[in-house]
């Protein structure tokens, strides 16, 4: 395997030269001389460490009677809750990563899961590959991709503009009707 470095088609090209002359090593796990490097152009980033999975085949399962659709977005409801929110952190017209809440009184009930499946679901049946990340400190997150089946792709170090990273787009979803 080894490491590949990704730019954006909008770093400027000095930027580029100075971070891939950087070792491998250094440029996954040197995460303050990666800073150092960006601030010395003028950037000021948020750090991602995450792995990255990918769903291999389409996601049969459908929705379950907990989970709501209303849009994009799947909402497991339990007694009129909202219990856990599942939805794209960012799609196009092959791809989607996947976003998941969860209400923390209600960890480890399988509702997570249901809204993800449901989500994954919408994803493949429309042909798109599902993508799912999480930081590398969140085994939670990490314990749902293997619920969900999916398969591993890689280990991912990413410097991003604060505020334009992997979250959930608008985070104050209307509430749904459960």
């Amino acid at each position: 395997m080894g490491d590949v470095k990704y730019f954006r088609h909008d770093v400027p090209p000095s930027m580029v030269d100075d971070l891939t002359s950087l070792p491998g090593n250094q440029a996954l796990g040197d995460t303050e001389k990666v800073a150092t490097t960006l601030s010395q152009h003028g950037q000021n980033s948020e750090i991602f460490r995450g792995k990255t999975y990918f769903s291999p085949s389409q996601v049969d399962r459908g929705v379950s009677d907990n989970v709501v659709q209303v849009g994009d977005l799947f909402t497991a409801c339990i007694d009129g809750k909202t219990v856990s929110r599942a939805c794209s952190s960012r799609e196009n017209e092959t791809g989607a990563e996947l976003a998941v809440e969860m209400n923390l009184g209600f960890q480890r009930k399988e509702y997570a899961r249901q809204a993800a499946f449901a989500w994954a679901h919408r994803v493949t049946s429309a042909g798109k590959v599902a993508f799912y990340s999480h930081e590398i400190v969140n085994t939670a997150s990490e314990a749902l991709g293997h619920s969900l089946g999916v398969r591993f792709v890689a280990t991912v170090t990413a410097y991003e503009k604060p505020g334009v990273g992997s979250s959930t787009p608008d985070r104050n979803f209307p509430p749904p009707r459960c």
